[in-house]
C-alpha cells in the first residue's frame, strides 16, 4: 500500500437498517457455503446497495481470504463506491484497478472500475495479458499472483443487467475471471439474460436477495416516488422527487403542440 491509497472517507459511517442487515447476513451465509452460488441483489435506488454489497464483502473476507474486483457502469460511480468503502468498511482496502494491479494483492482488497476500462477485445484475444510492461502489471498477471498467493477472487458487477451479457466484452472478460465469488447488484432485473450468462459461464443459477422500495421507504432512505430528468442531449440527469417535478412535467404538458 502506498500513501496515494489511504483513502480518507469523505462522507460519514452508516450504521445498518433492518433490511439491511437480513440481506447482509443472509447473502453472506450464501457465499461461504462450500458451493457457494451467485447472488443478486435486487435493491430499488437509495436502498444502500454498495453500502449492504460493502458490508458483505467485509464479511467473507474475513472468513475467506478474498480479492475483490468491483466494476460499475459509469466513471463517477467509481469514487462514489470508493468512498463508500472507506467509509463503511475498515476491514476494506479500496484502490483503483490501474493501480491496484501493480501492488502485492491482500485479502479485503477491492480492485475499482468501470466495465468499459476493462472490456476490450483487444485484451480479450491476448487472454488479459496484452497491456503490461516494466512497470505495469497486466489483470491477468494480477489474478494468477493472487490466487499462487491462496487468495478467492470475488467479482462484484453493480448494475448487472447492464453487463454481464454472453455476448458483451464485459461478459466476456466476466466468464473468464472464473470469480469464486459473484455479486450482483441491480434495480432493473433482466433475469433471463442473467441466466443466459451464468450457464455459459457453467455457475449454478443465481440465488437473490430484495430490498422492496416499501422498506427503503420506511427507513427514510428514499422517497416513495422517484423520477429521472433527460436533458436535451439525451443523457440522464439527476433523480429527482416527483412532487419537484410536478411543475416541469405541467410546462412541458402545456408546451406540446396540438395535434
Amino acid at each position: 500500500m502506498t500513501i496515494r491509497d489511504i483513502i480518507a472517507a469523505q462522507s460519514a459511517g452508516l450504521e445498518p437498517e433492518a433490511f439491511q442487515n437480513a440481506i447482509v447476513e443472509g447473502m453472506t451465509r450464501a457465499l461461504l457455503r462450500d458451493a457457494a452460488p451467485p447472488c443478486l441483489l435486487r435493491a430499488p435506488t437509495g436502498s444502500g446497495k454498495t453500502f449492504m454489497i460493502s458490508r458483505v464483502l467485509e464479511a467473507v473476507s474475513a472468513a475467506r481470504p478474498t480479492v475483490w474486483l468491483w466494476f460499475v457502469p459509469f466513471v463517477n460511480l467509481v469514487q462514489q463506491t470508493e468512498d463508500a468503502l472507506a467509509a463503511n468498511c475498515a476491514g476494506l482496502v479500496p484502490v483503483m484497478l490501474s493501480r491496484g494491479r501493480n501492488q502485492d494483492a491482500r485479502a479485503g482488497m477491492v480492485l475499482l472500475s468501470t466495465a468499459q476500462g476493462v472490456a476490450r477485445a483487444r485484451d480479450r484475444n491476448t487472454g488479459y495479458n496484452a497491456d503490461g510492461d516494466d512497470d505495469t502489471r497486466t489483470l491477468a498477471a494480477f489474478v494468477a499472483r493472487a490466487r499462487v498467493q491462496g487468495l478467492s477472487i470475488g467479482l462484484v458487477v453493480d448494475e448487472a443487467h447492464i453487463g454481464l451479457d454472453k455476448t458483451t466484452e464485459f461478459g466476456k472478460l466476466a466468464h473468464w475471471l472464473n470469480a469464486d465469488f459473484l455479486i450482483m447488484a441491480t434495480a432493473t432485473p433482466k433475469d433471463e439474460r442473467l441466466l443466459e450468462f451464468l450457464q455459459q459461464a457453467g455457475k449454478s443459477a443465481f440465488e437473490s436477495f430484495a430490498a422492496s422500495r416499501d422498506e427503503v421507504v420506511g427507513a427514510r432512505l428514499n422517497k416513495r416516488y422517484i423520477e429521472a430528468v433527460v436533458n436535451d442531449d439525451g443523457s440522464l440527469g439527476e433523480a429527482v422527487d416527483s412532487d419537484d417535478l410536478l411543475p416541469v412535467q405541467e410546462w412541458l404538458r402545456a408546451s406540446k403542440p396540438a395535434g
